[in-house]
């Protein structure tokens, strides 16, 4: 198991037992409280109303997030792009759920069903990703990276990526 001393996932999608929250309205939605307004659902949704509401709000936000761990780290992203403080929020996970994984290998974002540690197949490139623990704020992913890459031989390891221009 992987040592989580040091990692950048925050202490409530960290795996273990479901936090004290209620489920949400459906398996994979996300519940978002804004300063008395609910929004819930699918955590896409659920992001893309929330950045419209926090572009008409005043001081004093206060954001309460419920769902499955990677759908509650997708509506964060969205909070802190938006200009939200981590010590406006306030996330309770009711499990793992499906999370974002950022590829580093061909730089694609994809949704997956996988924990810390996992290895799991990109959907773009192919390539077999462990799911490491290490979370962008930006993003609200975690990131994966090709599991053999170190034991490869060197022509294999070496086989080309989609190449990003600068």
């Amino acid at each position: 198991m992987t040592d989580l001393a040091h990692t950048s996932v925050p202490g409530w999608a960290l795996p273990g037992p479901a936090g004290a929250a209620e489920p949400a309205e459906t398996a994979g939605d996300v519940v978002a409280e804004l300063s008395g307004v609910r929004l819930a659902g699918p955590a896409d949704d659920v992001a893309t109303r929330l950045v419209n509401a926090l572009a008409h709000a005043h001081v004093g936000v206060r954001l309460t997030l419920t769902g499955p761990a990677g759908g509650c780290l997708t509506v964060r992203a969205a909070a802190l792009r938006a200009g939200l403080e981590d010590d406006e929020l306030t996330v309770t996970a009711t499990g793992p759920g499906v999370i974002d994984l950022y590829c580093s290998h061909c730089r694609e974002t994809s949704r997956v069903e996988a924990g810390i540690a996992d290895v799991v197949p990109c959907p773009v490139c192919d390539r077999s990703l462990l799911v490491y623990h290490h979370v962008s704020r930006r993003r609200g992913a975690y990131l994966g990276f090709q599991v053999d890459a170190e034991t490869l031989p060197p022509a294999a390891a070496q086989a080309p990526c989609q190449e990003v221009a600068p």
